[in-house]
């Protein structure tokens, strides 16, 4: 039951995230925008892992797999999602980004042994075609270098999920993995910036809605470590990418201006929350 609640915590957190780095765009590169959330993430969780980590359990095999979940989630898989973000707008991008947990289910049972049922296979099937439904009346807005991204970013989340499974599991500490991946891409994203000139903005000229998109997504990884540590794979990924609904949702409601949400929102709403609930009693 709490890697449920853990998972439904995270995805609102996403969403959430999502629409303040929607608002940081109009102001911000992508890039930035980037860099400022994994600074904040990193900022924010350290203090808990080193607060709630059993040390004395932490192995160097552990360390490392983490590392590599941290190199594709948030490292690549965010830089992706908010490039996908930035060209095709909150809406559009969603759908793609929201099929990740085909891969990570996939990973999941062939990797780890876990055991895929009809009724949470189900449950995931209803929640990616209800989120694709989402994209029907903005599919002019699609552009391929954005669909590539945005289907990338899925790629390196899904499949991230499940190294952090293993790796918050062989450190004992959900929150030591969360901090790790922050750190890692923030490492990556500022030798990056340097060796490739790419302009960035320094924190002094983060905008609010850097710093808000940063704190939310803090907790956003950190509760998806969480339900990740307590819970299977293919029941906490799926409930995770429910966080389109939440997005678009939102949307509606501050994003007004910007973007514009249609009636496609409530059957594809309907079909999310019966994937939400097949999956949570599987």
């Amino acid at each position: 039951m709490w890697g449920i609640i853990f998972a439904i915590i995270s995805a609102l957190c996403w969403s959430s995230g999502i629409v303040a780095l929607r608002k940081s765009l109009q102001t911000t590169s992508a890039f930035t925008a980037t860099l400022a959330s994994v600074v904040i993430n990193a900022i924010l969780v350290w203090p808990l892992a080193l607060l709630l980590t059993p040390f004395d359990k932490v192995g160097l095999d552990g360390i490392l797999i983490l590392v590599f979940a941290g190199l594709l989630a948030p490292t690549l898989g965010r830089l992706l999602r908010f490039m996908s973000v930035d060209k095709l707008g909150v809406a559009p991008a969603a759908p793609f980004i929201a099929t990740a947990p085909l891969f990570s289910s996939t990973l999941a049972v062939l990797f780890l042994g876990e055991h895929l049922s009809l009724q949470i296979g189900l449950g995931t099937l209803a929640i990616v075609v209800g989120i694709m439904i989402l994209s029907r009346e903005e599919r002019s807005k699609f552009t391929k270098i954005g669909v590539i991204v945005a289907v990338g970013s899925a790629f390196c989340f899904g499949t991230a999920d499940v190294i952090r499974k293993v790796g918050a599991t062989a450190v004992s500490s959900p929150t030591l993995g969360a901090a790790m991946g922050a750190t890692i891409a923030s490492i990556i994203y500022i030798v990056f910036a340097r060796g490739m000139s790419q302009p960035i903005n320094s924190p002094l000229k983060w905008n609010r809605f850097n710093v808000l998109n940063g704190i939310l997504t803090g907790f956003a990884i950190t509760f998806t470590f969480a339900a990740l540590f307590v819970e299977k794979v293919v029941i906490v990924e799926p409930l995770i990418q429910t966080s389109p609904l939440f997005t678009l949702i939102f949307t509606k409601f501050f994003l007004g201006k910007l973007e514009r949400v249609t009636a496609t929102i409530y059957f594809a709403a309907v079909m999310v929350v019966v994937g939400g609930v097949l999956i949570s009693t599987g």
